[in-house]
């Protein structure tokens, strides 16, 4: 029987499914890709046939059967000009387009996930990392506005091309969204309402934009906290004249612990070195400076 009716669709240009679909989307592949003009169009219940032309949607047929005419489609018909005469007195007899059909109130699950670094109220850099992921469950009420987003963002449109594109708008609109806030992160931890409200009516609200209505959210989050380490003191450096760093060179960097010159005399004292005392033999200056600049 399936046969029989790929057949016949063959010969009449038949424009219809051989089952019911089953996924939001299922394009439709035409006989040369091409519309024939007078050949038969049958829109299974529950469903819809849109009509791409050149990149735009130009026609939602309802549910249905229809003879295909430009009088059924009359915006491809005024894009298309299919209504004007040529100079032999003729009507195109077909024209190109691409054909989708559409399962109507379609429920669908969505997953969704990302992460994301998100600051404290206070302190410029202690900040928390969030993941968060979680399931949609939604009924697509109005595939116009869904279904002209995709054309812009896809060039290939197929069955998982709508859920694709819900994801990709949530996590968009949800991670900027959650930058702008400023929810601690107690609230990802406990889950507060106030903050599942606040996504709620968020992802709501982002969804009607694109004709899909929100029946059931789940979602959870995971979070890890990134405190600064307090800044080190710094030592402050301390500026020598010429004479205490010939001295400081002279002893070494790591000997003198203070050096000061007072009175042209240089007093400098440290840790390493010890005092004694010396008893020479008979006085002597000389012998004192040596043993000075030895030690």
């Amino acid at each position: 029987m399936k046969l029989f009716k790929k057949i016949k669709k063959f010969f009449t240009n038949e424009v219809s499914l051989d089952e019911d679909p089953v996924d939001l989307i299922t394009p439709y592949k035409l006989k040369n890709d091409k519309f024939k003009i007078g050949a038969k169009l049958i829109v299974p219940q529950g469903s819809e046939l849109l009509v791409v032309c050149k990149g735009k949607l130009l026609e939602v047929i309802r549910e249905g059967e229809y003879q295909i005419t430009p009088a059924l489609m009359p915006n491809v018909a005024n894009k298309l000009k299919l209504n004007k005469v040529d100079k032999y007195g003729k009507q195109k007899d077909s024209f190109s387009a691409d054909a989708y059909f559409i399962k109507c109130d379609k429920e669908i699950v969505l997953g969704f996930s990302n992460y994301r670094k998100l600051k404290f109220k206070t302190g410029h850099k202690d900040y928390f990392t969030v993941k968060w992921n979680g399931k949609l469950q939604c009924t697509v009420e109005n595939i116009n506005k869904l279904f002209g987003l995709m054309l812009t963002n896809f060039s290939k449109i197929d069955g998982n091309s709508a859920e694709f594109l819900i994801e990709y708008v949530i996590n968009e609109k949800l991670t900027d969204t959650l930058d702008k806030a400023s929810f601690t992160a107690e609230d990802y931890n406990q889950k507060s309402q106030v903050l599942i409200t606040f996504i709620t009516e968020s992802l709501r609200k982002w969804l009607l934009s694109l004709g899909v209505n929100l029946k059931e959210m789940d979602i959870a989050f995971t979070v890890k906290e990134k405190i600064a380490e307090p800044k080190k003191e710094k030592k402050a450096k301390v500026k020598l004249n010429k004479e205490e760093k010939k001295v400081q060179n002279t002893l070494g960097k790591d000997v003198l612990e203070k050096i000061e010159v007072s009175g042209g005399y240089i007093n400098a004292s440290c840790q390493k070195l010890k005092g004694a005392e010396i008893v020479f033999d008979k006085v002597t200056v000389t012998g004192t400076e040596n043993l000075l600049m030895a030690a």
